[in-house]
This record gives C-alpha cells, sequence and structure tokens, in this order.
C-alpha cells in the first residue's frame, strides 16, 4: 500500500484516558522537564520558555477543574519541574 502526506490536513484525535499509568505520567514528566531545560538553558532557546510555563500551568488547572484526575495532574506538575531542576 502507498502512503501519503497532506501537510494541509489536520486530524484531531482525542484523548482517552481509561485507565491511568501514573508510572508513564511520571516518566513522561520527568522527560519533559529535561527536554525544557536542555532547550532554555542548554541551547538557550527562550522561545520554548511558554511552551514550558504552559506545560506547568495547565496541571494546576487541571487539579482544579478535574478531581478524578487530581493524582496524575499532580504528578505531572511535580515530576516537570523536578525533571527540569535535575536534568545535567
Amino acid at each position: 500500500s502507498d502512503l501519503y502526506y497532506y501537510h494541509s490536513k489536520v486530524v484531531y484525535y482525542p484523548v482517552i484516558q481509561r485507565n491511568l499509568d501514573l508510572e508513564k505520567v511520571k516518566s513522561d514528566s520527568l522527560g519533559l522537564g529535561a527536554l525544557m531545560k536542555k532547550e532554555i538553558i542548554g541551547r538557550k532557546n527562550i522561545l520554548m520558555i511558554p511552551f514550558f510555563l504552559s506545560r506547568l500551568i495547565r496541571p494546576l488547572l487541571g487539579m482544579g477543574i478535574k478531581f478524578k484526575l487530581y493524582k496524575s495532574y499532580k504528578l505531572a506538575l511535580i515530576y516537570r519541574y523536578k525533571g527540569f531542576k535535575e536534568y545535567q
């Protein structure tokens, strides 16, 4: 079969979280924090600062809105900060 790429087409896939894996949340959040430190501090890419701040604010808002996912949002916030702080 052939594979085609259409750069003007956007496909939306809604995120469905049924079985939330908290270890995956921790791992992904640590990685995002480390990546942001590498970009912002290491590569001096200041354009990533608003993106990273938005990724810190999003879990804060989620904790206040979606109480069922409070624990995952809290872990995401903590581990994003931890990944940024501890990456060398």
